[in-house]
């Protein structure tokens, strides 16, 4: 089996083909907001390990098979260098394929080098080379030199320095307006900005916006907006700074990436990390010939992940752990995936609470309590049938909690009401619906076989992978 998913394999004649998410649509949308423009910058949000870097690749391939230039800038694999401007230019020659358009982006280089004068120093030679390409290194240098000696009065001299950006800009459109197709515009996307280091990230944004601003030129930012916001305020070193107004100078159109379809891509991982191997495994249907087990993991997954809008790489690491736990359950034995999932889940966003529940130092009031903070109140509001199989989760968590190696338990959770004339748990709950949770754990401490009641230590050995592997 494998623990770590593969890099998803985008089709060129058919990049959304391996799509799990369902987003060729917004893909589709995006195509036509840029159609509309003639210049700018469009901004796509979504939070880390939201799949946007999956999506961009693959509009990117879709917008290639429809005749679009098409260049791709992933700034967190080139932020050692000091200033991104090489990275910028240097992905330009990617798409000089005449000799006009050669001839132009040599143009290009020698504006770069009168702009960006005084900071290419002679060891930065092997970094324009690599990014621009050998031949280019005397041609920076060459503009470098006519001004080093007197950068420092360039920069006092602002109408000089405002001159170079005009004719890199003009020198820009001319190798734009040789290089694109159809009158369609250069899409330039720009991947990873939040991960970068505050400094090149805010420099990333004043060079698309003060030298690449030009016609015909759509620059795509792929960005954690939240995550960037606070690359901004690290940077100007104040975190009173409104970083979201900040960066509106620099994005003309914001798109906010849709929040992916939980139950599709927990059907995927489900099948990606072959649960099947074991849930529906022949051995294991001699065991278990009415188990329910696949159905129960995939609804209590989909019922978590969504309530706790975990994001793809979190249900991705959850998924993967507890395909690893698997192989230490041999096929005549009770997994529970329901409680499995809702300890994996406090093991990865709670690990001190998690740890408190492994040594079990709470009273199981306390333990309820504890729930109710950490798990939505949706989970137990709206959908009765949401809501019952939500409660009847937290039960099985309370009674194997309760349990004791010796098949005692350790507290008595429900007792006889005077007269025997009914049951009262004894727990109180505030969030949770008290009858449903009082049904529940009736049901389950009146029917342990049934459902496989086990003790704590019996599922954290598992999920610690501290049992030898089958």
């Amino acid at each position: 089996m494998i623990y770590k998913l593969r890099e998803l394999v985008i089709n060129k004649k058919e990049p959304f083909e391996n799509c799990k998410l369902g987003r060729k649509q917004y893909a589709d949308i995006l195509t036509k907001v840029i159609c509309q423009s003639q210049g700018g910058v469009l901004a796509i949000d979504g939070g880390w390990g939201s799949g946007k870097t999956t999506f961009v690749k693959m509009w990117k391939q879709n917008l290639v098979n429809q005749d679009f230039s098409v260049l791709y800038f992933n700034v967190w694999e080139n932020d050692f260098v000091e200033d991104p401007m090489v990275g910028l230019v240097g992905q330009l020659r990617e798409m000089c394929q005449s000799e006009e358009a050669k001839a132009n982006f040599k143009e290009i280089v020698a504006m770069a080098g009168k702009v960006m004068a005084g900071i290419f120093p002679a060891v930065m030679k092997g970094v324009v080379k690599q990014c621009l390409g050998s031949d280019a290194v005397e041609v920076v240098n060459a503009a470098a030199s006519t001004m080093a000696d007197s950068f420092g009065k360039v920069i006092d001299e602002y109408t000089n320095q405002c001159q170079s950006m005009i004719e890199f800009r003009k020198a820009l459109e001319r190798l734009v307006k040789s290089a694109t197709q159809n009158g369609k515009p250069l899409i330039f996307m720009i991947d990873e900005l939040d991960r970068c280091n505050p400094s090149f990230a805010v420099k990333v944004l004043e060079r698309v916006k003060h030298l690449f601003n030009v016609p015909n030129v759509v620059f795509v930012l792929s960005i954690d907006k939240k995550q960037l916001c606070h690359s901004i305020c690290g940077y100007y070193g104040s975190e009173k700074l409104n970083a979201e107004e900040y960066l509106k100078r620099f994005i003309d159109v914001e798109y906010k990436l849709p929040t992916p379809d939980v139950k599709k891509f927990v059907t995927y991982l489900y099948d990606a990390y072959g649960f099947n191997e074991f849930f529906d495994s022949e051995l294991r249907r001699r065991n278990f010939p009415r188990d329910t087990d696949k159905a129960n993991f995939l609804r209590m997954a989909c019922l978590l992940f969504e309530a706790k809008r975990f994001n793809l790489r979190q249900m991705e690491k959850i998924c993967a752990h507890i395909r690893l736990s698997l192989l230490t359950f041999d096929y005549n034995m009770y997994v529970r995936p329901e409680l499995v999932l809702l300890l994996m889940c406090f093991r990865f966003t709670d690990y001190e609470f998690y740890e408190r529940i492994v040594a079990q130092s709470l009273t199981v009031q306390e333990l309820v309590n504890e729930v109710e903070v950490r798990l939505p109140r949706t989970l137990f509001m709206g959908d009765k049938y949401v809501v019952q199989y939500a409660v009847c989760g937290v039960a099985m968590l309370l009674i194997t909690y309760n349990l004791i190696e010796t098949g005692f338990s350790r507290e008595n959770l429900i007792e006889m009401t005077p007269n025997n004339e009914g049951s009262k748990l004894l727990i109180i709950s505030q969030e949770i619906p008290q009858d449903s949770l009082q049904d529940a754990m009736k049901f389950y401490l009146d029917h342990p076989r049934d459902w496989g009641a086990v003790p704590l230590s019996y599922l954290v050995q598992h999920i610690e992978l501290l049992k030898s592997f089958r």
